[in-house]
C-alpha cells in the first residue's frame, strides 16, 4: 500500500529547528549548520511518512491511489471500508474516480463518511460506492496528515543527530549503536503496514 501514496505539497517546516539541533549538540558555531540540517533531514526521514514509519510529522498534502473501491480484502471478504495508511490524518479533501465511461467524477461529500480515530482515518460510503473503470489508478484520494510533530519524536530526531553528529564514518572502531530510546520512541508511533 505504500508505492500507492504520492505526495503533494511537503512539509513546510522542519521538523526541528536548526537552533534547537544546535543547541541538543552543543554547537555554538556555524560552520556545521549545513551538515546539522542534513543530519535533521535524514533523522527525519527515518520517522517521516511512508518512507518511515508511516507518521508524519509536520503537515503534508498526500494522495492514495486505489484501483478500485473494493481493493482491500480478496473474495467475499473484500471490504466496503478504505483504511488511509499514514497517520495522523487531519482531513480528507476530496475522492475522485474514473466512472465506468472512463469520465473523471468527483464524490460528493454527502455520499462518503470519513471516521478519524487516534489519526487513523477511515472512508466508507453512505450507500455504496460507485461502480468504476477497469483501469490501474482510478480511485484518488486527497488527505491532509500531520499535526505538528509530538515532543517524544522531536526526542528521538534529536537523539537520531547526536548520534549521526558523533559518528560520521560508515564504520568506525567503536562501533557504536544507535540510543537505545530511539527505538522505543519510534515504536509507539509506528503505523502497520498495509498489504496491497
Amino acid at each position: 500500500m505504500w508505492d500507492r501514496l504520492t505526495l503533494i505539497t511537503p512539509p513546510v517546516d522542519p521538523a526541528v529547528s536548526l537552533a534547537d539541533a544546535k543547541e541538543h549538540l552543543r554547537v555554538d558555531h556555524d560552520a556545521d549548520d549545513a551538515l546539522i540540517e542534513g543530519l535533521v533531514d535524514s533523522a527525519s526521514g527515518m520517522i517521516d511518512g511512508p518512507d518511515g514509519i508511516g507518521f508524519c510529522l509536520q503537515q503534508q498534502t498526500w494522495i492514495l491511489t486505489l484501483d478500485s473501491f473494493a481493493e482491500f480484502g480478496t473474495g467475499r471478504y473484500r471490504s466496503e471500508r478504505i483504511r488511509i495508511p499514514l497517520r495522523p490524518v487531519a482531513s480528507v479533501g476530496g475522492v475522485i474516480y474514473v466512472d465506468e465511461d472512463g469520465d473523471e467524477q468527483t464524490i460528493p461529500e454527502d455520499d462518503y463518511r470519513v471516521s478519524i480515530a487516534g489519526g487513523t482515518a477511515t472512508l466508507s460510503p453512505a450507500e455504496r460506492w460507485p461502480r468504476v473503470h477497469d483501469k490501474p489508478g482510478a480511485v484518488r484520494i486527497e488527505f491532509k496528515a500531520g499535526e505538528g510533530t509530538p515532543a517524544a519524536l522531536r526526542s528521538a530526531i534529536l537523539l537520531m543527530v547526536g548520534h549521526l553528529y558523533e559518528h560520521r564514518e560508515a564504520v568506525s572502531e567503536s562501533m557504536a549503536e544507535l540510543p537505545l530510546a530511539w527505538s522505543s520512541i519510534i515504536e509507539r508511533y509506528r503505523s502497520g503496514r498495509v498489504a496491497a
